[in-house]
């Protein structure tokens, strides 16, 4: 797996549980920067071979980082409410899940503040409030 991502082996921590703590199996890769650590996650189920499980974990990983953006699809959910909340705010993104939207929607029908989107290539801009010194539309 670490070949996959060209990572050293010394960046893996294999742990292994006794069987009565179940029998499936997860993989979890975390991806540290000075400004965020992103967590990718794929859980093993009756129809995919560990391998199978691991190079879901993968594409995630490769997709977050071909978007070249600070922020992943998980993180994007949990910044909504805090920024709307706080009144302003924005990051880029990948394309949002439909629990981000579906978040949007509701945060929408009991806060009065704007949220755009806006699509910036592969990725998207979310903007929340008025920012100031940025334009919502704006992929800078």
């Amino acid at each position: 797996m670490a070949s996959s991502l060209s990572w050293p082996d010394d960046c893996l921590d294999v742990r292994e549980l006794p069987r009565n703590r179940g029998s499936g199996n997860v993989i979890s890769l975390m991806l540290e920067s000075d400004s965020v650590t992103e967590v990718f996650t794929a859980f093993g189920r009756k129809e995919a071979s560990s391998e199978k499980v691991a190079d879901e974990a993968i594409a995630q990983v490769r997709d977050y980082l071909k978007a070249d953006v600070p922020v992943g699809e998980h993180l994007a959910d949990q910044l909504l409410l805090p920024l709307t909340l706080a009144g302003r705010g924005s990051f880029h993104t990948l394309p949002l899940s439909s629990h981000a939207l579906t978040n949007i929607d509701v945060i929408r029908e009991f806060v009065d503040v704007p949220i755009e989107v806006s699509d910036c290539g592969s990725a998207q801009r979310v903007t929340i409030g008025e920012p100031e010194g940025v334009s919502p539309r704006d992929c800078g």
